[in-house]
């Protein structure tokens, strides 16, 4: 069984930009970058859909997570085209979002990650911490 998670917050508390900066991580880890679409500069706005290789594990990421249709499309891109089995993706905190990953329970085990809230001036620490979250959950479903 795979294995999806789902970092979960209201709009604009940082869900893209966590998920940003834990790819970055694996790419100063000197992972494998199997794909990548998405802006230019990591830092630009917009959404990625990435995917990469941790040891024999195809592990692909998306910071779309707005509705349903985004985070069903990004998904099925994922598991279908690129047999990732372990996801990681932004969720809201309820509704459309929410179904779109239960779409995949039958395959895939579901668990949604509290995205850490606090004012603007913590904003980049709380997003370094919960990527750092991220990164070690992603590690252990590796295993």
């Amino acid at each position: 069984m795979g294995k999806i998670m789902a970092l979960k917050a209201r709009g604009n508390e940082g869900k893209t930009t966590t998920i940003k900066i834990l790819y970055n991580k694996y790419l100063k880890e000197n992972y494998r970058v199997i794909h990548y679409r998405g802006p230019e500069d990591i830092k630009d706005p917009g959404d990625i859909l990435a995917v990469v290789k941790i040891d024999e594990t195809v592990v692909g990421i998306t910071s779309a997570g707005d509705t349903y249709d985004d985070v069903f499309s990004h998904l099925n891109t994922l598991i279908n085209e690129y047999s990732c089995t372990v996801c990681v993706s932004a969720s809201k905190t309820r509704g459309g979002t929410h179904d779109a990953f239960y779409k995949y329970e039958t395959d895939y085990e579901i668990e949604f990650i509290e995205k850490t809230i606090c004012n603007y001036l913590q904003h980049i620490k709380a997003n370094k911490k919960d990527a750092k979250i991220l990164f070690d959950k992603i590690i252990k479903a590796c295993k």
